[in-house]
């Protein structure tokens, strides 16, 4: 007969156990068991370590190591130690190989992979004045560490290991914040840029130029005219300015650095102010001679196109014609296009005039010598005449005396002599009227024959014009022998030969002639009338 099993739990020690068997009858039976108790094996589960970003695998192993089998929770694993790659509770079943008693152990595997903050901070820029920048890196997660790395062309100088590092050129930075105890990481990136683009459309130039005498100023400029640039001027001596646009007054090479005041990037230019100071070759056409009352031409130069001139007479022509009296020193200014000035001179020495004159006869008989003079002589000087018509007695017109005379021809009619003294190349010419009178005409025989002791009727025939003209007064001498010395045909009556002068004057002219009346001695004997009373004796 067999009866209900009894399950008996809870003991911690060998027990013995009494069943009593009672049947439908009543009857009883008794019988025990003993009940033995074995220990269980100590189960239990070690680890060495719980997962983290850097330990994905954890190993778990079981104990005792022996006299015992294992079975685990995962994937029924019968090996003491297994490797289990994520976090949860496991238990590992031990069952002793003797006794067949099991204990069970647990574990639990945690995970930490939480990823630590990273801030690799603000971008930064470099420019071309600040050539560095420090990248403010950090994380709010404690216990980390930090690692920077560089890309498209980035460049760490010192620092990569920490928060802060120095960089120099631009490109991305990365920033890996990692955990020191579970190694877990985080990144950021920061951008380092670079802004060194130089100013655009930068020039220089200068107007109102060049530099000139009148012209002191030259605005010189910086282009182009920006609100954030910034203009820093340098030139010839020791010459600084920051204005865009500036007045300067020195020739010479100015350079501008315009200076983009957002990246610190510049560009130079440079504008040449140039100069014309020149001082014009002034000429006033050099030293002249002129003579007294004469003029002369002075002509200035060195002016140039666009130039003036400026006399001292006043005159503002390059060309002037001056006639002074004494030595004279003419100035002229020279004022070139460029506002420069010059002057020079020049002496126009006046030589006098020979101081001379002319005198002789307002009337002249014709046929008859006049003399005309210089008067009074000046020493050194020559003399040249002109007569208009007249002959000079000695044939020249060089002499500062000349006997002149005209012929018929000219008779009644006005005449003029010229005389030119010079000296010193200067001349002087006077000139002096005279009227040719209508002179004597006288025609008559120079030789008279008579008969000793006899008379002859001498001289021209007054009734006859072409021996003598009308109103034609006559004069013998010597009054000798003759009838009438003042008749025009007087009878002359000589003892011997001898020559009478007649002479004929009329309108003032006189002309004389020689008339001999000669005796013929060999007819009659010789008479000596004896010593006259005034001094003639008779031949």
């Amino acid at each position: 007969m067999v009866g209900t099993p009894v399950n008996v739990s809870g003991i911690t020690a060998a027990q013995t156990y009494i069943v009593t068997v009672t049947d439908n009858k009543g009857c009883t039976a008794t019988d025990n068991v003993v009940v033995s108790v074995h220990a269980l094996p100590a189960a239990s589960i070690a680890k060495d370590g719980d997962l983290t970003c850097t330990k994905t695998t954890t190993v778990l192993t079981a104990s005792p190591s022996t006299g015992v089998t294992y079975l685990w929770s995962v994937s029924n694993q019968t090996s003491r130690s297994i490797n289990v790659t994520s976090a949860a509770t496991y238990t590992v079943t031990v069952t002793s190989t003797t006794t067949g008693c099991a204990s069970s152990a647990s574990i639990v595997v945690t995970q930490d992979i939480t990823k630590p903050n990273a801030n690799a901070g603000a971008d930064k820029t470099l420019t071309c004045t600040t050539t560095s920048a420090t990248l403010n890196g950090s994380s709010t997660t404690s216990g980390v560490t930090y690692g920077w790395l560089a890309s498209n062309g980035g460049n760490i100088v010192s620092g990569g290991n920490t928060a802060t590092p120095t960089v120099n050129a631009s490109g991305l930075y990365t920033l890996t914040v990692t955990t020191t105890a579970t190694g877990c990481t985080a990144t950021d990136v920061a951008e380092v840029m670079l802004s060194n683009t130089p100013p655009s459309g930068v020039d220089a130039d200068n107007i109102g130029g060049p530099l000139t005498c009148i012209d002191n100023s030259v605005t010189i400029r910086a282009f182009p005219n920006v609100a954030t640039y910034n203009y820093a001027w340098s030139g010839p001596g020791g010459y600084s300015a920051t204005s865009r646009e500036n007045n300067v007054s020195l020739a010479g090479n100015y350079t501008v650095t315009v200076t983009n005041t957002q990246n610190g990037c510049y560009a130079v230019k440079t504008t040449t102010v140039l100069q014309d100071v020149a001082i014009p070759a002034a000429n006033a056409g050099g030293d002249k001679s002129i003579c007294n009352s004469t003029n002369t031409t002075l002509t200035a130069s060195g002016a140039g196109t666009n130039g003036t001139y400026q006399w001292s007479t006043n005159a503002t022509t390059a060309a002037i014609t001056v006639s002074p009296s004494t030595t004279t020193t003419y100035t002229v200014t020279v004022t070139g296009a460029n506002g420069c000035t010059n002057s020079a001179q020049a002496v126009v020495t006046v030589t006098p005039l020979p101081a001379s004159g002319l005198t002789g006869p307002n009337e002249i008989c014709m046929d008859e010598y006049a003399v005309f003079n210089a008067s009074p002589l000046v020493v050194g000087a020559t003399y040249a005449w002109t007569f208009d018509g007249g002959t000079s007695l000695d044939g020249d017109a060089n002499d500062p005396s000349e006997s002149i005379k005209w012929s018929s021809a000219y008779q009644n009619m006005s005449r003029t002599v010229t005389l030119t003294v010079s000296k010193d190349n200067c001349s002087n010419t006077y000139t002096k009227a005279i009227l040719v009178k209508t002179g004597v005409i006288l025609n008559t025989q120079d030789n008279y024959p008579v008969c000793q002791g006899g008379s002859v009727q001498i001289g021209p025939n007054p009734n006859d014009g072409s021996q003598v003209a009308p109103g034609t007064t006559f004069q013998w001498t010597p009054n000798l022998f003759l009838n009438n010395n003042t008749a025009a045909q007087p009878l002359s009556t000589p003892p011997f030969d001898i020559t009478y002068t007649l002479t004929a004057t009329l309108n003032g002219c006189a002309v004389s002639r020689q008339i001999m009346v000669d005796v013929n001695v060999n007819l009659n004997p010789v008479a000596d009338a004896g010593q006259r009373q005034d001094g003639m004796y008779g031949q």
